[in-house]
């Protein structure tokens, strides 16, 4: 995908991705929306046939962190605002932000920041910031 992606061969990509959708070659929940954004494809009927699937996905079963993260910033890239996908997203990450680390978690304020349905996440992102701050001053070198 990287090198189609570098050398512009963008239909080149995109036909990867529906090979590998159509062997069954296993993918994880953010994987084709990842890769299209990747790709810059606009394609409406490309975009949404591959969030049918992750929306399925998302509904029925709980998503590794990692995947959620990779999901909002497809999201943000591709301008999807689903108001069922973001609620369930939105859920999932609000139950396991505590697991993310510091770096992903601005990320994450990235992705969700441009969706309409977005702040939730946002608040969250900002309490969990707050609650990993340090508990004194000391820690910034005052006595």
């Amino acid at each position: 995908m990287t090198a189609c992606e570098k050398h512009g061969r963008l239909q080149h990509g995109l036909q990867l991705l529906w090979d590998a959708e159509e062997s069954g070659i296993e993918q994880t929940l953010a994987s084709l929306p990842w890769a299209l954004a990747r790709l810059s494809i606009s394609d409406p009927d490309a975009i949404h046939a591959s969030f049918i699937d992750t929306m399925n996905r998302l509904l029925f079963g709980i998503q590794a962190a990692q995947e959620l993260l990779m999901l909002w910033w497809s999201m943000s890239m591709l301008g999807i605002d689903n108001r069922i996908l973001l609620a369930e997203l939105t859920r999932q990450t609000n139950n396991q932000i505590s697991g993310f680390p510091l770096e992903d978690l601005a990320l994450l304020a990235w992705g969700a920041a441009t969706s309409n349905s977005g702040s939730e996440v946002l608040s969250a992102i900002q309490d969990e910031m707050c609650s990993r701050l340090p508990r004194s001053g000391a820690a910034f070198g005052s006595p």
